[in-house]
């Protein structure tokens, strides 16, 4: 899982169109997938008063006992939010 954020951002990885917006407030869940197949879901948490806001965690929500916190990215949030509006 080491360094899995700069991997999206240098295209290792491709984040998969359908981004969906979770109920509690704004958490962003997505699929990554790299060249071989390989793929994780990765969760951005959005919600407003959360202590964890535009931390990226993977393979379990932000909070669940499965996820794994990944850190902050300000440059993949944005990738994200357009990958959002597109």
């Amino acid at each position: 899982m080491d360094n899995i954020l700069q991997k999206i951002i240098d295209g290792e990885y491709i984040i998969q169109p359908n981004i969906q917006i979770a109920r509690d407030g704004g958490t962003l869940a997505f699929a990554i997938k790299n060249s071989s197949g390989q793929g994780h879901t990765v969760f951005l948490d959005r919600r407003i008063s959360s202590e964890t806001k535009n931390v990226f965690f993977i393979d379990g929500y932000p909070g669940s006992e499965d996820s794994v916190q990944l850190g902050k990215n300000d440059d993949l949030v944005v990738k994200v939010e357009s990958a959002l509006r597109s």
